[in-house]
């Protein structure tokens, strides 16, 4: 009986490993795509804070003699910093749909 017993509970063992080790994986998924999502986020608050300065910077050329925008060394760095961010969305992006498919 004491054999049947501890069969069974070895049994029972494996088997709440084998339930642990899918959460943990399942979970270690799912933290990386709520990071992703994250980062991406940030990086569209950042990409909103550039496209501020645009704006702020074209209403202070509007009321001095310079008004072409794209002179200023302030516009065009932020343009290419926008440009930069926007590329790296797209990656994290496909990166979290990436993960998702996979795992889904």
């Amino acid at each position: 009986m004491w054999v049947k017993i501890k069969r069974n509970f070895e049994k029972g063992v494996e088997k709440i490993q084998w339930f642990a080790s899918i959460v943990s994986e399942r979970l270690s998924v799912e933290v990386t795509f709520i990071s992703t999502l994250s980062k991406i986020d940030n990086l569209e608050k950042e990409k909103e804070a550039l496209f501020k300065l645009i704006g702020k910077t074209a209403y202070d050329l509007s009321s001095g003699r310079t008004t072409d925008l794209y002179d200023n060394h302030k516009v065009k760095q932020a343009i290419k910093e926008i440009s930069s961010i926007e590329k790296t969305i797209e990656e994290l992006k496909k990166e979290a749909g990436d993960i998702i498919s996979t795992e889904g």
